[in-house]
């Protein structure tokens, strides 16, 4: 009986555990590398330039690769205290970074844990992580047999979004 007991715990529990220290390490990153959310935007002044009123792009040397993909682009969006409430994240498409669709997944799994929320919606996959400050939401575009997969990388503020939909629209 004992032994039941022992297997149960070892099977059920410590997984559980497993994923909800791994989801909290989206907390603790607050951001993208050296790019922390709820930072000032003149933080990274040296680093960026106007795409429009509220959002940046940003050009530092911390952000080329996101794993070992390079990324194509990053902009910065703040809110009206011009603190950075999302970092949207623009990598080569798999078949340029000679990947397979789904590596960015598999890295995100092994970083935070399986995804809070997966949809199809095709030619969309999406995944999200959520943590209690933090969110990260991958899409992956399918854009044909030529172009490939296009990965898109949203990190941001879990309290400016609705991510329950609990008002029927």
């Amino acid at each position: 009986m004992k032994i039941l007991l022992i297997t149960f715990i070892l099977m059920f529990a410590i997984p559980n555990i497993n994923i909800s220290q791994s989801i909290e390490k989206l907390d603790e990153k607050n951001g993208f590398k050296d790019i922390k959310i709820n930072s000032h935007i003149k933080e990274y002044f040296d680093y960026v330039y106007v795409h429009d009123n509220k959002r940046f792009r940003f050009k530092g040397e911390c952000c080329k690769k996101v794993f070992d993909m390079d990324i194509v682009d990053i902009l910065l969006t703040v809110d009206d205290q011009n603190l950075i409430k999302q970092i949207d994240i623009a990598v080569v498409t798999y078949d340029e970074g000679r990947k397979k669709s789904g590596y960015l997944t598999e890295q995100f799994v092994l970083l935070f844990g399986k995804p809070t929320n997966y949809t199809n919606d095709n030619p969309d996959f999406m995944w999200l992580w959520k943590g209690k400050k933090i969110y990260l939401f991958l899409k992956e575009r399918y854009l044909g047999y030529k172009e490939g997969w296009i990965p898109l990388i949203t990190v941001g503020r879990v309290s400016d979004i609705n991510l329950n939909n609990d008002d029927g629209f």
